[in-house]
């Protein structure tokens, strides 16, 4: 069973309510939080040894289907 993460509901309200019901407004919780996720990889990243593996980190959270 698939189930979204407890705080969407309450933010995809917040953003029809802001920016209304369109397609594109729907969709800008998930955009935002797969923003904050590689940029949270990223962060957490700098504790690894160097540069390439915080950027191949980062990219593979990027590309996941899972997030």
């Amino acid at each position: 069973m698939d189930t979204p993460p407890p705080l969407y509901f309450l933010a995809l309200r917040l953003c029809v309510l802001a920016l209304g019901d369109s397609p594109l407004a729907l969709r800008v919780p998930a955009l935002l939080s797969g923003i904050a996720a590689v940029a949270w990889t990223w962060r957490l990243g700098r504790f690894l040894p160097g540069v390439v593996p915080r950027l191949a980190a980062a990219l593979l959270v990027a590309c996941s289907s899972l997030h």
